[in-house]
C-alpha cells in the first residue's frame, strides 16, 4: 500500500526540535501551497508553525489541520487510531454476523475516509483561495467522517445523538473566511 499510496512522491525528515529543522521548515512554509499537518493538538503552536504565524510567512497558504475529535472541546487532547475510530463510530457493530459480535475491518476504513475529506477539504480551499485571492484555513475532524457511512447503513439515531454531543458536528467544517 505504501508504493502505490506515495508513488512519485518525494519525502524529507526534518527534526522540529532542532533550530536547523524549524528553519527548513519555515523556509518551505514560505514556497508552499498547502500545509496539512495532524500533531496533537497544541504543537504546532510550540513550534511556531501554527496557522497564524505560517499564513503571515505566506499569506496564500492553504492550512490543513486535521484532529481526531476537534481542536477544541473535551476530547481536544484525544489522539486517534483507526480501530477505535471504527468502534466509536459503530462500524465494527455492521461488519460479521448477526449471531456474534462486530467485527473491524482489517484496512484502515477510518484512515482512508479521514485522507478522502482531507484532500477533497483541500481542494475547496484553493478553489476558495484563487477565488478570494488569500490563504484559507480548514481544519477537519475525521470523527465527523466517521458517521456518515453508519448512518447509511442503518446506525440507530441514538448513535448520531450522541456522537454529536461527543465529536461535534457530523461534517468536517472548513473555514472560507470571506471579510471582502
Amino acid at each position: 500500500p505504501f508504493v502505490w499510496s506515495n508513488r512519485n512522491k518525494k519525502s524529507i525528515a526534518l527534526d522540529l526540535k532542532s533550530p536547523q529543522g524549524l528553519a527548513l521548515a519555515r523556509d518551505l512554509v514560505c514556497r508552499a501551497d498547502v500545509l496539512v499537518e495532524n500533531f496533537s493538538s497544541g504543537v504546532m503552536r510550540r513550534l511556531g508553525l501554527d496557522h497564524e504565524t505560517c499564513l503571515a510567512l505566506n499569506p496564500r497558504l492553504v492550512y490543513c489541520s486535521v484532529a481526531a475529535y476537534s481542536r477544541e472541546g473535551a476530547f481536544a487532547d484525544r489522539i486517534g487510531f483507526d480501530p477505535i475510530a471504527q468502534a466509536e463510530s459503530g462500524f465494527v457493530s455492521m461488519n460479521g454476523y448477526p449471531d456474534r459480535e462486530g467485527v473491524r475491518a482489517l484496512s484502515p476504513v477510518m484512515d482512508i475516509s479521514t485522507a478522502m475529506m482531507v484532500g477533497n477539504a483541500v481542494l475547496g480551499a484553493l478553489l476558495a483561495r484563487e477565488r478570494l485571492g488569500r490563504g484559507q484555513r480548514v481544519e477537519v475532524c475525521p470523527g465527523g467522517s466517521y458517521l456518515p457511512p453508519t448512518v447509511l447503513t442503518g446506525v440507530r439515531n441514538e448513535m448520531r445523538i450522541a456522537r454529536e454531543e461527543i465529536f461535534g458536528p457530523v461534517l468536517s467544517v472548513i473555514d472560507f473566511e470571506d471579510e471582502a
